[in-house]
């Protein structure tokens, strides 16, 4: 299993497993494995850098939509989350009547 992750400064990947399948490591083979180590390592190693947010590209744009239909949110809905878009595809509709009511 690898995983892969990133900061604004540093990008690590961490594999732990065998190279084929003739092997099993057991639960091992997930997640649950690599990503401890990638925890462990990137908290010694951001150590050396000013604490950063990546920033965001000026085409990026943020909308609230609905987590069920990903469609805009109804301004009045507290299930919204905020999503990134390339400025120009964001929803612009919001569920109509019948989508509301199967939720």
């Amino acid at each position: 299993m690898i995983v892969e992750c990133f900061s604004p400064e540093v990008i690590t990947g961490v594999w732990v497993g065998m190279d084929d399948k003739r092997h099993s490591i057991g639960k091992f083979e997930t997640g649950a494995a690599a990503a401890p180590i990638w925890g462990n390592y990137m908290q010694e190693v951001l150590k050396a850098f000013p604490k950063k947010e990546f920033s965001v590209p000026s085409s990026i744009s943020f909308t609230k939509i609905d987590p069920e239909t990903g469609l805009l949110a109804d301004p009045a809905s507290s299930r919204s989350i905020s999503t990134a878009f390339k400025q120009g595809t964001e929803p612009v509709e919001v569920p109509s009547v019948e989508e509301k009511s199967t939720q």
